[in-house]
């Protein structure tokens, strides 16, 4: 293994050393029935842990525009919720048909949005009502009810995309 690009054990202008190989794990940890169980588990539920990735990324964008809107532009929270909500539907719907879904098609891609855009408008009143009972009955610091909130929307988001919006054509 290389620090910087020397391949001669010597310090470059750079100051990169050879360290030796990469050590592989030890033997009793390569065949172990941990590695094996994780191993399997990620394969069959690798569309799960790229629809958590991703939805990761979409409420990552969606609280910092929110954060943005009511810290720098001095929006109510609610209509800050509202307009991070919409980007993060955009957002939400090109990582869930390219990446978690592996959907390429581009035929019927309209119609696709389309219903997707509708189902969270839907979804929109959902997150809009949870924050308003998060924030403003419960007491709930705004960022940390919109988290909770798209977590809620997730499990019904995963469902609906999965068997509907994103179900693959046999």
């Amino acid at each position: 293994m290389y620090i910087g690009g020397s391949s001669n054990g010597r310090t470059t202008d750079f100051g990169s050393v050879y360290l030796g190989p990469i050590p592989s794990p030890p033997a009793k940890f390569q065949n172990s029935f941990f590695r094996q169980s994780l191993e399997i588990f990620m394969f069959q539920n690798i569309q799960i842990i790229r629809y958590i990735l991703a939805g990761g990324i979409a409420v990552g964008s969606n609280l910092a525009i929110l954060f943005i809107y009511v810290h720098y532009f001095h929006l109510w929270y609610l209509t800050s919720a509202i307009i991070s909500f919409c980007f993060g539907v955009v957002i939400s719907y090109l990582l869930q048909k390219f990446f978690v879904f592996k959907n390429y098609s581009k035929e019927n891609i309209q119609k696709q949005f389309f219903n997707f855009f509708i189902f969270n408008l839907g979804m929109l009143g959902a997150n809009t009502l949870l924050m308003y009972i998060f924030v403003d009955i419960i007491g709930i610091w705004y960022l940390w009810a919109q988290a909770l909130a798209a977590a809620i929307g997730a499990c019904v988001n995963y469902v609906y995309f999965n068997k509907v919006i994103f179900k693959k054509i046999q």
